[in-house]
């Protein structure tokens, strides 16, 4: 049933696509250039450095630096410690691209890895100050509530999420992994090249699509506020703050401010569903749940806008 419910879907997709060309071109082309111009130049030098760094090892020097610190915050062992740090610089699927390498090389458990999914993935700090609170808000005093915010709500979360789990210095023999472990030269130019490009062309292939997405269904005569505040602009994150501010700005839907500070925060907590979809990617073939993970993003951006809103009120 579920099959044949799929195989309608992607024929009526299909028909979509061929009655709206116009419509899936400007879309594909919005996401292409923002594959192309923003998330190439600015994510694959990180994706590429960081695979050198695990699979030479260097990594661990680092941990040797950090890992006294965030390993007893966080009770996290300390190869761990390297996807929190990824994972709050780097920006989406940063952390999740991390944390399954560490997984793949059998440096971390499952349990581990489940648990650094849940609060180890999010948006750059970047993209958050430039895009989000000069961009959109335009206002330099917000940036440092925001990034307290945005970043402290999932550390405050991760209390709650471990559960009194505590992971020590994984010992590679007592980990089990689905993956298939090839025979790889250490640090091997060729496969961190390769490895890193099949992630950046996948991010890059979610991204058109969501765009393409995001731009048919704004054709469609919904102005209900769930529609225009909610559903769109988080199917993809980047054009869908821009759609919520334009939203706003042509007052199609009035609104304070406090209630739009919250909702963007929100929505850049959560990260978008083609997020979530790259996420998925990433992890493909772990066997660590993609379930588990959404829900616990959708539990950080509800109490991020929260605390976005009870912010903005007391001030």
């Amino acid at each position: 049933m579920k099959n044949h419910f799929f195989q309608f879907f992607l024929i009526l997709c299909f028909f979509v696509m061929l009655l709206f060309p116009s419509e899936v071109f400007e879309g594909a082309k919005s996401g292409l250039l923002l594959w192309f111009l923003t998330v190439l130049p600015t994510l694959f030098p990180f994706l590429l450095i960081s695979r050198l760094l695990l699979d030479s090892c260097a990594c661990s020097l680092l941990n040797k630096l950090l890992a006294p610190v965030i390993s007893r915050l966080f009770s996290i062992s300390a190869q761990g410690s390297f996807a929190f740090i990824v994972g709050f610089l780097c920006g989406y699927p940063m952390g999740a691209k991390i944390t399954a390498d560490l997984f793949h090389a059998r440096q971390i458990s499952k349990a581990e890895a489940s648990y650094l999914l849940s609060f180890c993935n999010n948006t750059s700090p970047a993209f958050l100050i430039h895009y989000i609170v000069l961009g959109y808000f335009q206002n330099p005093r917000l940036i440092f509530p925001s990034v307290l915010i945005l970043y402290g709500t999932p550390i405050l979360l991760t209390f709650f999420f471990r559960i009194k789990k505590h992971f020590a210095s994984s010992n590679t023999t007592d980990i089990t992994s689905p993956f298939t472990i090839s025979k790889i030269p250490s640090c091997s130019l060729d496969f961190c090249l390769m490895d890193s490009s099949e992630a950046i062309v996948k991010i890059g292939g979610y991204i058109i699509l969501f765009s393409v997405i995001l731009n048919l269904l704004q054709k469609l005569p919904i102005s209900h506020p769930f529609y225009q505040l909610f559903l769109l602009p988080s199917l993809e994150l980047t054009n869908g703050c821009a759609l919520l501010n334009k939203t706003i700005t042509a007052q199609t839907i009035p609104l304070s401010f406090p209630i739009y500070y919250s909702l963007c925060m929100g929505h850049t907590a959560f990260g978008g569903w083609c997020a979530l979809f790259q996420t998925g990617s990433m992890i493909n073939g772990s066997g660590l749940s993609l379930n588990s993970y959404a829900r616990k993003k959708l539990v950080t951006a509800l109490v991020t806008s929260l605390f976005a809103y009870l912010y903005i009120r007391s001030t």
